[in-house]
Formats: C-alpha cells, sequence, structure tokens
C-alpha cells in the first residue's frame, strides 16, 4: 500500500486562492449518451483525447474513453435541479452522472512563470506546443491527483480532491515564492480510508442531517477526518450533510 502523505501544515494558503464553488459531474457514456447530454448542457464534447470544450461557465472535458467532466463554474441552478435536467435528456440510454461537485475544489494558475510554477510539481511537458490552450488531463502534482486544463496561453485551472487542496496550494506557493522547503513527511504504518455517505446517495442524497462525534473521532489516536459533502448550519451552529459522499475518516 502506498505510504500516507502528511499534511503540510494546519493553516489553509492564502495563494493561490480557491475559484468559487463550481457544479461538477462525471459522465460515463457513448456517441449517443453525449449527443443527448448536449441538448441539456449546453456544450458539445470534445471527441478528441485530452481535450476541453467551453461555452459561457459551463465546459466538458474529456477524461477518457467516454468519461468526461462536467463544469459549471458560475451555476445558476442548483446542481440537482441541473443533474435532473440531463437526465431527463438522457433518459432510456445506458449512462451514469455522478455529482461531484463537494468532492473537488479548484485554483487558477496564471502568468507568464504559470507553467514553471506547476512543474514545480507536476512532470507534464507545459510548453505551449506540447500542452496547448483547451488540451485537459488527469496528471500529479506531487502526492496528489489533479486534473490540469490550459484556458489560455497563460494560464491553467486546476481541479483536485477537497482534502488535497491545501496540500496542493501550499506546495503552489512555495514553489511561486522560491521557498520549496517544505518535504512530505511519510509514516510506514498502512492506511484506510472510510467514505461516508448520505442516505439515497448517489441517486439523491439527502442533505441537512446533523453530524455528530466529529471532534471525539477526530481526537482518537492515528485518525483523521476529511470533510468533503459538509457545511456550518448556522441555526445550530452544528456540521451537517451538504453533498453525497459526506466525510473520509
Amino acid at each position: 500500500m502506498p505510504e500516507q502523505a502528511a499534511p503540510l501544515d494546519d493553516a489553509a494558503p492564502p495563494w493561490p486562492p480557491l475559484l468559487a464553488p463550481a457544479t461538477r459531474f462525471i459522465l460515463h457514456g457513448n456517441a449517443a449518451v453525449r449527443a443527448a447530454a448536449t441538448a441539456a448542457w449546453g456544450v458539445p464534447f470534445a471527441e478528441e483525447a485530452c481535450r476541453a470544450r467551453l461555452l459561457g461557465s459551463r465546459a466538458t472535458l474529456w477524461m477518457g474513453p467516454d468519461e468526461y467532466l462536467l463544469l459549471d463554474r458560475a451555476p445558476a441552478e442548483a446542481a440537482g435541479d441541473t443533474a435532473s435536467g440531463l437526465e431527463r435528456a438522457m433518459a432510456g440510454l445506458d449512462h451514469a452522472l455522478v455529482d461531484v461537485s463537494h468532492r473537488q475544489v479548484a485554483v487558477e494558475i496564471n502568468g507568464a512563470h504559470a507553467g514553471h510554477i506547476l512543474n514545480g510539481g507536476c512532470p507534464l511537458d507545459l510548453d505551449l506546443k506540447e500542452f496547448p490552450v483547451g488540451m485537459c488531463t488527469r496528471t500529479l502534482f506531487a502526492k496528489a491527483d489533479i486534473v490540469l486544463w490550459r484556458t489560455a496561453a497563460d494560464a491553467f485551472h486546476v481541479e483536485m480532491w477537497r482534502s488535497f487542496g491545501d496540500y496542493v496550494r501550499a506546495l503552489l506557493a512555495e514553489v511561486a515564492n522560491g521557498t520549496l522547503v517544505s518535504t512530505p513527511r511519510f509514516v510506514p504504518d498502512p492506511a484506510v480510508c472510510v467514505v461516508l455517505a448520505s442516505e439515497d446517495y448517489p441517486d439523491a442524497p439527502r442533505t441537512g442531517d446533523r453530524i455528530e462525534g466529529l471532534a471525539a473521532a477526530g481526537a482518537l489516536p492515528g485518525v483523521t477526518v476529511f470533510h468533503a459533502g459538509t457545511t456550518r448550519d448556522p441555526a445550530s451552529d452544528g456540521v451537517v450533510t451538504s453533498g453525497g459522499r459526506v466525510l473520509g475518516v
């Protein structure tokens, strides 16, 4: 089993800032599914590998054969309503549509040195001729899985799992500042992560359920609780569910 990387710091780095919350889906389906989804999503699907298509705030990113990331960076409606529209459009066709809005966060790296900063932890050749505008792919940044999408000659959109957000951002900041001093710490022990999901996930995850025992679980030796689909209830100041995959323990 891979060794476990410890977080670099308990404090969230100030740069790069997280982008505003977005709507995200993973769609698996053939050409017929993609044609039907286009009518509801409003953005065509790239048939060329590792390419994205963008229209307004919405995009489709090729992730693999018959697999796409659907991304809306300025959603005008709730993810559930968008999902319902997509499901109606694809009714009767074999497909899988999963809402991953709460699983991931994103940052933008831009400027003349954007590619050099990303190459501080990403092994890809980010020269414009090799990784042109519109190209996207799954890759690694240090120990974290990311989705990298070049949105302009000097700009990249970076998607990552929420639990790796501070780790990736801290390393990006160190590379940008020329102060890459953090060394990931490893422990030889095996690790397992149990994902806690909302009732009725993945079809219609129930939200608003109060979550108890977080402090007690986090205080256990060797236990770390990662939040994904959670939010704070202003009425009770407690933590409640807000998505499908709620916690990783």
